[in-house]
C-alpha cells in the first residue's frame, strides 16, 4: 500500500496507527507535551491583561539578588518531559522582564543523584515582550528525552526583586544554582539549592507522540518507574513498555502516562484530558489489576470504564489498543477468576469501538495447577520481578512485542 505525501489524508483509507508508524509524509501539528500547571491556568487571564502577581503566589526570589546568572529547574515528576523529541515552543511566567539580559530554556537530566545540563536553547530574551506571560518559539528546537526536567538559565541586571514566577504547589521542589554552569551542555552541576513545594510553571510543546500508554503500575514500569508522572527519580527505559514499543517502530515517539495504584475508574477519569493533550496516533491501555486484585466483583463497571477510555481515544483521533489484564501470580484463584470475567466484559464492550486487543497471556503466563483447566494465571518466573504482578525488563520486552503483533501494520 502506498501512502500520500500531503497533509490531507482520508481517515477511512488508512488506519491512523498505520499512517503514523509509517509516517507517510504526514505533517503533524503541535500538541501539548506537558499539561499546563493549574497555577498557570488560574492566572493566565489576569497576567495577560497586565495584572500584577499577587504577593501570596510570589514564593521567593529565585533569581539573583545582584547582577549575575542563575540556573534553575523544577524537580516535580509531574512536570518532567513526557515525550522524547524536539521542544519547539515554551510558555513562561516572568516578573521584571526589563531586568533580564539573557534567557535560555534548558533541560536537565538526573543521572543517579546528579543533574546534567542536557540541552539549551538560543538566547530567547529578545523575544520577551514585557509581559508576565511570554509565549516563545525556539529558533533551534531543544531535543529532549522523556524524563528530562525543564528549567531556565537567566542573566540579570536588577537587584532585590523577584525574577521568576514561582508559586507554591505540592509535590514539587524548585532547585536553583547561585552561579552559572561552566559550559552550556553536558556539564555536571553541583551546589543546587532547593525550595520545597514551589514550581516553575514552564509549559513546553513539541511534536505529538505517536504512541501513548496509559494505565496502572504495569504501564508505569514498576519496578523501573519509567513514567514521568510517578513520584520517583528513577528512570529505566528497559522497564518502559512505551519506549520498548517505540524502539520496535523506528522513528516513532512515545509518552508513558502510567500511574501506580490507579483503578480503571481513575484511568477513565483522566483519559480524555491525558489523551487529548498528548494527541497520540495510538493509545495503549492496561488496567484492571487494582480492581480484580482487590476482589471487586463489578466487572460490568470495569467494562464501562474501558469503553470510556476507548471513547476518549476516539475523540482525540487516536487508534485504541487494549491489553487484556496480565497474568498475576500474586492474586488468588478467586481474583484471577474475576480477571477472566473482566477480560470477557471488556472485549464485549470494545466491540462498539474501532479498537484492537492484545492478549499477552500466552507469552507471559503459565498454568496454575490449582486453577481450572487451561488457565494461564501465573507469570512465568523469567518475567516476574519478584512480586507476582510486575515485570522484569524481559517481560516488558515480551509485552511490547505482543502489542506490536496486534497492530494493523501494512
Amino acid at each position: 500500500m502506498s501512502y500520500p505525501t500531503t497533509t490531507v489524508l482520508d481517515a477511512n483509507a488508512v488506519p491512523r496507527a498505520a499512517r503514523s508508524i509509517t509516517r507517510g509524509g504526514i505533517v503533524y501539528g503541535l500538541a501539548s507535551r506537558l499539561p499546563p500547571s493549574s497555577a498557570g491556568r488560574d492566572r493566565a487571564g489576569l497576567s495577560l491583561v497586565g495584572g500584577t502577581i499577587p504577593a501570596t503566589v510570589a514564593a521567593g526570589n529565585f533569581s539573583q539578588t545582584a547582577p549575575g546568572t542563575r540556573s534553575c529547574l523544577t524537580q516535580g515528576n509531574y512536570n518532567r518531559v513526557r515525550t522524547t523529541g524536539p521542544i519547539r515552543r515554551i510558555r513562561l511566567y516572568l516578573q521584571h522582564v526589563d531586568t533580564i539580559t539573557g534567557l535560555w530554556f534548558a533541560t536537565w537530566r538526573l543521572v543517579a543523584s546528579t543533574y546534567y545540563a542536557s540541552g539549551r536553547s538560543d538566547d530567547l530574551s529578545p523575544q520577551l515582550g514585557g509581559f508576565i506571560v511570554n509565549d516563545l518559539w525556539l529558533p533551534r528546537p531543544v531535543m529532549a528525552q522523556a524524563g528530562d526536567h525543564l528549567g531556565l538559565i537567566l542573566t540579570t541586571t536588577g537587584t532585590g526583586v523577584y525574577y521568576l514566577y514561582a508559586p507554591a504547589q505540592s509535590i514539587h521542589t524548585l532547585k536553583y544554582l547561585a552561579t552559572a554552569p561552566t559550559t552550556r551542555d553536558g556539564e555536571s552541576l553541583s551546589g543546587w539549592t532547593s525550595s520545597a513545594a514551589h514550581i516553575l510553571p514552564i509549559e513546553a510543546w513539541g511534536d505529538p507522540a505517536d504512541i501513548l500508554w496509559i494505565g496502572h503500575s504495569q504501564v508505569s514500569g514498576v519496578p523501573g518507574n519509567a513514567s514521568p508522572i510517578e513520584n520517583s527519580t528513577t528512570w529505566d527505559d528497559t522497564s518502559n513498555p512505551a519506549a520498548l514499543l517505540a524502539a520496535l517502530l523506528p522513528g516513532s515517539t512515545y509518552a508513558n502516562l502510567g500511574l501506580a495504584g490507579e483503578t480503571a475508574a481513575n484511568c477513565a477519569a483522566r483519559a480524555q484530558a491525558s489523551i487529548s493533550a498528548a494527541h497520540p496516533a495510538l493509545t495503549v491501555c492496561i488496567t484492571g489489576a487494582n480492581d480484580f486484585g482487590t476482589g471487586n466483583p463489578d466487572w460490568a463497571a470495569f467494562a464501562t470504564n474501558v469503553a470510556a477510555i476507548a471513547h476518549a481515544a476516539e475523540l482525540a483521533g487516536s487508534q485504541f489498543l487494549f491489553v487484556n489484564p496480565l497474568p498475576s501470580t500474586a492474586f488468588s484463584n478467586a481474583n484471577m477468576a474475576l480477571r477472566d470475567l473482566y477480560t470477557s466484559a471488556a472485549e464485549a464492550a470494545l466491540e462498539a469501538y474501532p479498537a484492537m486487543i492484545a492478549d499477552a497471556g500466552a507469552a507471559l503466563g503459565q498454568f496454575r495447577a490449582s486453577g481450572p483447566p487451561g488457565n494461564l494465571w501465573d507469570l512465568q518466573p523469567a518475567f516476574d520481578s519478584g512480586d507476582g504482578i510486575h515485570l522484569l525488563p524481559a517481560g516488558y520486552s515480551i509485552l511490547a512485542a505482543q502489542v506490536l503483533a496486534a497492530l494493523p501494520l501494512p
